[in-house]
């Protein structure tokens, strides 16, 4: 048994099923860890964390109004966010190369991927 890897960087997702079936037909019998990210992930995860961290604010300001309190300065934000990074299906490349179907040879459903943010933010209440 011999094995190779590569990684192959796709910029234009609309390439992806031409690849795949390329690939499938030089030989390749095993394709893993593709994942789906955008180019612009570091400014979103960004933007994010400034709304996750304006969500808490407010959470903040509706908990202290039923208290007569003011919500004071922050003094300690947690960022307990987890990334995750869609990966591809891989069944129906292998359904395409196990019965030669000519059919649909489509192997990306494309979808979106959801950028969250979770923080946790301790106020000072006045």
């Amino acid at each position: 048994m011999a094995t190779q890897s590569v990684q192959i960087i796709l910029k234009d997702l609309s390439k992806y099923d031409v690849l795949i079936e390329g690939l499938v037909n030089e030989g390749i019998n095993r394709i893993e860890n593709v994942e789906f990210r955008s180019s612009k992930m570091f400014q979103l995860q960004s933007d994010a964390r400034k709304l996750a961290v304006k969500d808490a604010k407010a959470k903040a300001d509706d908990f202290v109004s039923v208290l007569g309190q003011k919500v004071g300065k922050a003094i300690l934000i947690s960022d307990n966010s987890q990334t995750y990074n869609p990966r591809s299906v891989m069944y129906a490349m292998k359904a395409m190369a196990m019965d030669g179907a000519e059919s649909s040879r489509e192997t990306l459903a494309a979808g979106e991927i959801e950028i969250t943010a979770n923080v946790s933010v301790s106020f000072i209440l006045e």
